[in-house]
């Protein structure tokens, strides 16, 4: 379902998505500011059949530009090349990947996010969203293959 925003849609925006430039490799930092249409809680009542109660409402509120993300892209990327995308749901406060994956995320030409401060203690709904949120911003900024595109992560 978050594969279904087209790639033209994203060349049309001509607003600043992110804090860090398209195309950047190797491990960084990056904050967006465009929240994803499929992260709202109209939207996943819509598409998963909940029924929200205020307080589970409340927690899909969220200023994305007050968000932060781990990101890792291989240096061979240069955007000729469609790559993977791993979204990590840390059950910790961490969205970093573990310096030993960096070996395989390059091979099979995976790039890696992970929302910052969105452990198993913050709001589900939240951490939904800022999956959602990773996906849709990543796709802006770099070629990324649909049929590749996982949202993973450990505990909660």
């Amino acid at each position: 379902m978050m594969g279904c925003i087209s790639l033209s849609l994203a060349q049309e925006t001509q607003v600043s998505i992110a804090t860090t430039p398209p195309g950047k490799v190797g491990d960084f930092l990056i904050s967006f500011t465009q929240r994803s249409p499929l992260s709202s809680g109209e939207e996943m009542r819509k598409r998963y059949g909940w029924t929200l109660s205020k307080d589970q409402e409340s927690g899909i509120r969220y200023s994305i530009a007050k968000e932060s993300f781990s990101a890792y892209v291989p240096t061979p990327y240069n955007g000729e090349l469609p790559y993977g995308l791993i979204v990590w749901v840390d059950a910790g406060d961490s969205g970093n990947p573990p310096l030993e994956w960096h070996p395989i995320l390059d091979r099979y030409r995976l790039i890696w996010i992970g929302a910052l401060n969105s452990g198993n203690e913050r709001n589900s709904l939240t951490r939904y969203g800022l999956a959602i949120d990773a996906v849709e911003n990543m796709k802006k900024l770099y070629l990324l293959e649909p049929k590749r595109i996982y949202i993973s992560g450990i505990s909660g």
